[in-house]
């Protein structure tokens, strides 16, 4: 028993004496977490071989466009997933052709509160590769309109985005703008398809009415759109206006 004992509490100390500490006092092997507030780049932020997890917690959209994406680079193939914490707050990131800058996987990448991007760094090219990018897929909101209003609100977290319409004011309701508006909201490509109730009332009319280009997130229509019961148009953002695609307004019989 002595004899096992004694084995034992060597075996114990070599496991001990084995996990050295790495960058930031955190053992090698064990994944290096930092919550960042600020807005902007590059991060702060000396990384552990292996994996890492960046939780950005600031009060401000934060955007990175030039320079690299860390203050200090790695020298492995380390992996980064960086996680947007907030409420209301946008990451946006652009391909940047410099040492420590990124490859993505797109033009650029919104990334919205609840919402991750990983990267794995390729020391080859010393860049940045995404390799994963976490992003809501579809969001769907109903809005019942009680009065006249002239624009409609999106949800600013997802890029394909349907909006099933009501309304209980009597007369029509001329929409002519999405907001939220500029690059804090839907991004280049977004899509977006308006749906009204079948049950809409011909007393309850709701018409799309069609922008002359100037007014940032207007409609590019073939033509103003009165919706029939059931009615649907769509749209894809080109980052300033939103341009039809299709419409139906079925018939019933």
């Amino acid at each position: 028993m002595a004899l096992k004992g004694f084995l034992a509490s060597g075996f114990q100390k070599l496991i001990g004496a084995s996990r050295l500490k790495g960058a930031n006092d955190r053992f090698l092997g064990e994944y290096n977490s930092q919550e960042k507030t600020t807005t902007t780049f590059p991060i702060a932020e000396t990384l552990n071989d292996g994996f890492n997890l960046i939780r950005y917690n600031g009060s401000g959209d934060a955007s990175y466009t030039t320079g690299a994406l860390f203050s200090s680079n790695p020298t492995t193939a380390t992996v980064v997933t960086i996680q947007n914490v907030t409420a209301t707050r946008n990451i946006y990131l652009e391909n940047v052709n410099t040492t420590g800058g990124t490859v993505l996987t797109t033009n650029y990448a919104q990334i919205w509160p609840n919402q991750t991007i990983t990267f794995v760094y390729n020391t080859t090219t010393a860049r940045w590769n995404e390799i994963f990018r976490c992003t809501s897929e579809v969001s769907v909101k109903s809005v019942t309109f009680t009065s006249a209003v002239s624009s409609i609100d999106l949800d600013n977290r997802s890029y394909n985005q349907t909006l099933y319409l009501f309304s209980s004011y009597s007369g029509l309701i001329t929409l002519t703008q999405i907001n939220p508006v500029g690059p804090t909201g839907a991004g280049i490509g977004a899509r977006l398809n308006i749906i009204v109730s079948s049950g809409l009332s011909e007393n309850n009319r709701i018409m799309l009415q069609a922008g002359n280009g100037l007014l940032p997130s207007s409609f590019v229509m073939n033509g103003d759109f009165e919706f029939a019961k059931g009615g649907s148009i769509t749209f894809t953002y080109d980052g300033i206006l939103w341009r039809e695609n299709s419409r139906c307004n079925p018939t019933y019989t």
